[in-house]
């Protein structure tokens, strides 16, 4: 199921970038100590709130997104790359990005970096190019040291247990060429921009929104558990429309 998921990872990319200017330093320090218990619950969250609405408006998304905390998000992202089924980097256009970028004579030339990946990443389905560029372009743009970021990422995005001792170092360094040229090799999704990912609202905007969410369609993280059933939501109705002179 977790696959259903994949769409909204450029949105949480998003929301890391608006809440944290370092966003990308949270995969490798404090998104390890999440516990998998709360990654579990922002998948439970997500995937009941796409069973309920069928869709999801930025409202709805920014109003799940504050109910956990950046490092949260940054290790459901990480989950989703190691072990969603199928895989957002499926091993055979892993493999196939090795072999590609081992042809590779010049790492620094992003042209020649992009025209040798390109027929493998485009195998990939079009989300999950979009949720690789999002996170290289994070990853960019929001790292202190962003190569030695990227050469740590790298081996989670394309490896398995079988290939991991094989291809390690290949998949840092492919991570780390990527990450570099991410606006060459991904182009829109790893755009440059100095405006907020989410656009500018008031600052006021996100708690109306959380309000109204929580009190309009009754789904966010905290509230969950006091759904309306669908009886007294029934008797509700009836009494409103009572009061109103329908009935």
């Amino acid at each position: 199921k977790t696959i259903r998921l994949v769409p909204h990872i450029p949105f949480v990319i998003a929301w890391l970038r608006h809440k944290d200017p370092r966003a990308a330093e949270l995969f490798n320090g404090p998104a390890k100590h999440v516990d998998d218990d709360e990654v579990q619950s922002v998948y439970r969250n997500l995937l009941d709130a796409l069973d309920t609405y069928g869709d999801l408006s930025t409202a709805q998304l920014r109003s799940i997104c504050m109910d956990y905390e950046p490092p949260v998000w940054a290790r459901a992202i990480h989950s989703l790359f190691m072990g969603s089924e199928p895989r957002i980097v499926p091993m055979k256009v892993a493999e196939g990005l090795f072999n590609a970028f081992k042809k590779v004579r010049d790492p620094s030339n992003g042209s020649e970096v992009a025209t040798k990946l390109s027929g493998e990443l485009d195998k990939l389905r079009l989300i999950s190019l979009e949720a690789l560029g999002e996170l290289c372009a994070l990853i960019r743009d929001t790292s202190s040291d962003m190569r030695t970021t990227a050469q740590k990422i790298g081996p989670y995005i394309f490896l398995n247990d079988e290939n991991v001792q094989v291809d390690f170092v290949v998949a840092s360094k492919l991570m780390q060429s990527m990450v570099e040229h991410a606006d060459i090799v991904f182009g829109k999704p790893a755009t440059r921009s100095n405006y907020d990912p989410l656009g500018v609202r008031r600052s006021d905007y996100l708690e109306e929104q959380q309000f109204n969410f929580d009190n309009e369609s009754q789904f966010s993280g905290r509230s969950m558990n006091r759904r309306v059933r669908p009886q007294q939501e029934k008797k509700e109705m009836a009494t409103a429309l009572a009061d109103a002179g329908f009935m």
